[in-house]
């Protein structure tokens, strides 16, 4: 098998698993948000239309936009077979509208499922960190990763991940490089519940 070969054959791979994460991550938050979301891979139309959102802040006048482009970081991560990737798209809307991207990595001990590039539609009014985190929780668990991570998260939003139970704080040279969340609880809880059903 060439070098090529693999790589198309682990890219097949991750891309039907990520199609399972979509599917069973879009029904949890249905479940649990109660609004139909859908989650699906970027394409290269939602990546030129994130590259132009920008946002306010508060108290500010002027608004800013992040420090990438997502058709440049799309196009790196894509050589990564074992990432992360969606695009998240807001059903409620008539019609259908982007809410958000998500893009991240599987480290290569598949211990950790990060997150690296993440981006609101500002127009669409939902809580896209805290579906964004359940999404990469849903990965971790796929991947059979036992932490979930967020990395470089925007300062304004550290509190707001750390209640959604990003508690662990990273630091490098004195700024907070990731926070960090213990799924192997949740995964011992799933692995009884399961025992319990074949029982049953």
């Amino acid at each position: 098998m060439t070098v090529d070969q693999g790589m198309a054959q682990a890219e097949a791979k991750y891309r039907r698993l990520r199609h399972a994460v979509n599917l069973s991550a879009g029904a949890a938050v249905a479940t649990e948000f109660g609004f139909d979301i859908e989650f699906r891979p970027i394409s290269d139309a939602d990546a030129v239309a994130a590259d132009k959102w920008t946002y306010r802040v508060r108290r500010q006048q002027q608004s800013w936009t992040p420090g990438w482009s997502w058709a440049v970081e799309l196009k790196k991560e894509r050589r990564r077979p074992r990432r992360i990737e969606a695009a998240v798209v807001y059903l409620e809307a008539r019609p259908p509208v982007l809410a958000g991207l998500i893009l991240g990595r599987i480290s290569r001990n598949r211990v950790v499922a990060s997150i690296h590039f993440l981006s609101k539609n500002p127009t669409v009014g939902i809580s896209f960190a805290a579906i964004a985190t359940r999404y990469l929780e849903f990965c971790a668990a796929a991947f059979g990763c036992t932490y979930a991570s967020v990395q470089n998260p925007i300062p304004q939003l550290v509190q707001h991940y750390r209640k959604l139970g990003f508690r662990h704080v990273v630091r490098k040279k004195g700024k907070i490089a990731r926070l960090e969340a213990n799924l192997q609880a949740d995964i011992e809880r799933a692995r009884r519940l399961a025992e319990q059903r074949r029982v049953t």
